[in-house]
């Protein structure tokens, strides 16, 4: 591959964006599952999925999960029953291109998509729940993001594996000789950024064995986050804290959803 053509595959969807269109069924225990669509802005079909739990443990906070740029919501719904369990319930939706989901997807479309998820969460969630938004890898960028432009709209943020800008993660990942090639990456996001000027309770999760996101840009978000926060140090695989570490993860989880209720 060219230094050229390394340039543009990581400018654009190609680099970023792996849909998956492979759905598989999903098999939750202890919930109700749901499969529903509506149109975006530009009349392109999104799936949504509701899971809604029926554990004994139910309680008054709802979901809404941002997914990385990989796999799609049937794949992605193993990583719910943990939370199932403890009662959380949750919405999952495919970007433009993934699962069900019409279009492309690329760095405006997803963040659009996000944001008309989150604007359908809010129009179909109880007025008393409280409101969780939780990306994971691309998907904590775009959380961020959100929680920064929905400040008044959301409860609590909580973020796995992300990174701090488009361009920093292009230049860990790409091979020596041409990572001088990531100072022309645009980062249409920053998270390291806008996480600075989010008011909200902020917990951030980050595996120090993480081969995709470094650990010390978990870090950097953590620090440049303000109070109240919390950092989870995770041991396993990018983004596998709900499989790997699931007991520890909800353990802290719902402690730091029951002192940062609304």
């Amino acid at each position: 591959m060219t230094s050229l053509s390394l340039f543009f595959s990581c400018s654009g969807r190609k680099y970023f964006y792996r849909p998956n269109k492979q759905i598989v069924e999903i098999s939750l225990d202890n919930a109700i599952v749901t499969k529903t669509f509506f149109n975006n802005r530009e009349n392109k079909k999104i799936a949504i999925t509701h899971i809604l739990s029926t554990s004994k443990h139910n309680n008054d906070i709802t979901i809404l999960f941002i997914p990385p740029n990989g796999g799609n919501s049937s794949i992605l719904s193993k990583l719910m029953q943990p939370l199932v369990n403890a009662g959380y319930n949750a919405y999952l939706f495919d970007y433009e291109g993934y699962g069900e989901s019409e279009g492309k997807a690329d760095n405006t479309n997803v963040l659009k998509d996000a944001q008309m998820m989150l604007d359908y969460v809010i129009a179909n969630k109880k007025d008393h729940e409280n409101l969780c938004v939780w990306g994971f890898s691309l998907g904590g960028n775009l959380a961020v993001k959100l929680a920064f432009e929905n400040q008044s709209k959301i409860d609590v943020l909580v973020i796995e594996g992300a990174f701090t800008s488009h361009r920093n993660i292009a230049y860990v990942t790409v091979p020596r000789l041409f990572k001088w090639t990531a100072k022309f990456i645009q980062s249409p996001y920053p998270s390291e950024k806008f996480i600075k000027d989010i008011q909200l309770p902020i917990f951030i999760a980050h595996s120090i064995n993480d081969k995709v996101c470094p650990f010390s840009m978990g870090e950097i978000l953590y620090n440049n986050a303000h109070n109240p926060k919390f950092f989870l140090k995770l041991s396993g695989d990018h983004c596998h804290g709900l499989l790997q570490e699931s007991d520890r993860y909800i353990e802290n989880l719902k402690l730091f959803l029951m002192q940062n209720k609304r």
